[in-house]
């Protein structure tokens, strides 16, 4: 299935307020309602991961996918759809890009998880970790409403938000950790926003 629903994507570059890319029509809409009717049957079966640190809160579900480059050892149980979602973002031009924009060879790993946010659950303000070399989140809700909440929001350096980015379904955000990339979930105030997220590291 994946080999139709992934093609090459369109792609913006922006500075403000930290450089980012941001891609569209990495998926074909025909796996959209698969892919929610799949999310909203395992949601309830996963966990709620929350954290109250100081430099970063969040509460949220996690499925590991991918781990250090490996299969997760949940991989092989979970719905085809899934699977077959995983191994399309593997397959898709995004890695390459991915690659490419942080400046890495072949030496790399990464990590691949399905993010699952529930009414209430949302991520504080915070830098990503000096040791990734690039994250990118990738959107799979169609027909978000702004009123849903759960925007990804760029903060200026005050901390305040200059910008706001409401799940498109097919999109993706891609941005290296720095010390201007702040960045936060707003908290989500209904249905289920579904992401999948990468994050690459040099080896």
């Amino acid at each position: 299935m994946y080999e139709q629903t992934v093609g090459y994507p369109k792609i913006s570059a922006s500075e403000t307020p930290f450089p980012h890319l941001f891609l569209r029509e990495l998926f074909s809409r025909d796996w959209a309602g698969q892919v929610r009717e799949t999310c909203e049957n395992l949601a309830s079966s996963l966990d709620r991961k929350i954290a109250n640190r100081p430099d970063k809160q969040y509460s949220m579900k996690i499925l590991p996918l991918y781990e250090s480059g490996l299969p997760s050892g949940d991989l092989p149980k979970l719905p085809p759809v899934l699977r077959e979602l995983a191994q399309a973002i593997l397959a898709s031009a995004l890695m390459d890009i991915a690659k490419r924009y942080a400046g890495l060879s072949t030496d790399y790993t990464f990590d691949l998880g399905l993010y699952l946010f529930e009414p209430g659950d949302f991520v504080s303000p915070h830098l990503d970790k000096q040791e990734k070399a690039l994250t990118a989140v990738i959107y799979l809700n169609e027909n978000w409403d702004p009123e849903q909440g759960g925007s990804f929001d760029y903060h200026g350096g005050d901390g305040e938000i200059v910008q706001r980015k409401y799940p498109e379904y097919g999109s993706a955000i891609l941005f290296q950790p720095g010390p201007t990339s702040l960045h936060s979930v707003a908290e989500v105030k209904g249905g289920l926003r579904i992401t999948l997220q990468l994050e690459v590291f040099e080896s």
